[in-house]
């Protein structure tokens, strides 16, 4: 039996979407919600000289988000929120 605070299979699927097979989405939700941070749709990003072996990758990834979507990448120049790709250690 369910208690208050949790909530059945079914008021789930009165207000929610399932995303790639396993991401449960409200129905509710801005589904342009990246404007709040990338203004236009406009992702500046970085790609550090120790990516560069994975740079041609990345390029196609965003080439391939932004066939079907209404995000743009442009590289980094004066941005203070940016995609970073760098060596990191997590």
């Amino acid at each position: 039996m369910l208690d208050s605070q949790q909530t059945s299979a079914e008021e789930l699927e009165d207000d929610a979407s399932i995303k790639e097979g396993d991401i449960l989405t409200s129905m509710q939700e801005d589904r342009n919600a990246v404007q709040f941070i990338w203004a236009g749709g406009i992702m500046p990003y970085y790609i550090s000289d120790a990516q560069a072996n994975r740079k041609d990758g990345i390029l196609a990834a965003f080439k391939m988000i932004s066939d079907v979507s209404c995000i743009r990448f442009v590289p980094h120049t004066t941005e203070f929120d940016f995609i970073n790709f760098e060596d990191s250690t997590g």
